[in-house]
């Protein structure tokens, strides 16, 4: 139950659907072809030349794919640092004003105390 909590969190659930989707679909893949060379009614040569086009045409289809997979990943990447940037440059502002803050109330708290003194030595 814990590692379905955590997987939720980090993604690895998706991953996981994902990887054993993939290799479903290799295994129909392969399948489909073993009882498509079973079942042919066509000859050695026609049977290869329609192996090596079909081959052609996955090797296609996986090379489109990985392209789209990794043309996402690198929007998602990119997306991520904008966030974070903005996150990062928004805390940067923030820490700056509270530093401004204190810095003035540290002034105010000093030119408080010279004036206390100033005080003091004038009733004495």
């Amino acid at each position: 139950m814990f590692s379905e909590i955590i997987g939720a969190f980090t993604g690895q659930n998706k991953r996981d659907r994902h990887k054993l989707a993939g290799e479903t679909f290799l295994l129909g893949l392969v399948g489909g072809a073993v009882t498509a060379l079973l079942l042919a009614p066509k000859t050695g040569k026609e049977t290869r030349r329609i192996i090596a086009d079909k081959t052609q045409d996955a090797a296609g289809q996986v090379k489109d794919a990985t392209v789209h997979a990794a043309g996402k990943v690198g929007n998602t990447v990119q997306n991520t640092a904008a966030t974070v940037s903005k996150k990062v440059k928004r805390f940067h502002r923030g820490a700056k004003a509270y530093e401004r803050e204190a810095r003035d109330a540290a002034r105010k708290l000093r030119h408080g105390a010279r004036r206390a003194e100033r005080e003091e030595a004038d009733l004495d």
